[in-house]
């Protein structure tokens, strides 16, 4: 059993929209038995930034120490095909946890990614925030517009007319903050601890 992990969390939107990666690091707390989750890296790739050139800098991301050998690659497949999966997998080595995130009621695996409930994302992120369980590194550049984000993150229940993303953006950036949820949800309940 590792008592240290790292998961690489992407949210992946279109290529002219923002794009963000969240390093996350999960520590075992040996008195309370639960997980403790580190924000470690974050990065917003630059508007215009092809999946290719995602996934080649993923790949030289979890090359580098601490990762190496040690890191796992969670994607938002939620608004990107297959085939972009498919390369991420072929340019990192490695196997993508792909997650699809639906307003659905219940948690799943269909065509070969994960169902994320949009409200268990949210939940889970609530209860650990309030167990004070994620820490974010004050000296990344990145940290204080990930606070902002998630201190003004607001969901409203979309309609038949507004897809989940507009749903959730409401008028503000959340691709920091999507990174995280998904890495969160993705590693909570699906990737505990061995």
């Amino acid at each position: 059993m590792y008592d240290t992990d790292y998961f690489v969390a992407m949210n992946l939107a279109l290529t002219n929209e923002p794009n963000a990666l969240c390093v996350i690091q999960r520590t075992l707390d040996m008195e309370s038995g639960k997980a403790q989750y580190h924000v470690v890296h974050l990065e917003r790739f630059a508007l215009g930034t092809s999946y290719q050139a995602m996934a080649a800098h993923a790949q030289r991301l979890i090359a580098t120490e601490p990762l190496s050998g040690r890191a796992r690659i969670i994607v938002d497949q939620s608004r990107v095909g297959a085939a972009v999966l498919e390369h991420f997998e072929q340019v990192t080595h490695r196997r993508t946890h792909a997650v699809h995130i639906t307003t659905e009621a219940i948690a799943g695996y269909a065509n070969g990614y994960l169902t994320a409930p949009l409200n268990d994302l949210i939940g889970r992120f609530q209860m650990l925030q309030g167990e004070d369980r994620i820490a974010i590194a004050e000296k990344l550049e990145l940290a204080a517009e990930l606070k902002r984000e998630m201190n003004n993150f607001r969901y409203r229940q979309p309609s038949a007319d507004l897809d989940i993303y507009e749903a959730l953006r409401a008028g503000t950036c959340t691709d920091l903050v999507m990174a995280l949820l998904l890495g969160l949800w993705t590693i909570e309940v699906y990737m505990p601890f061995r």
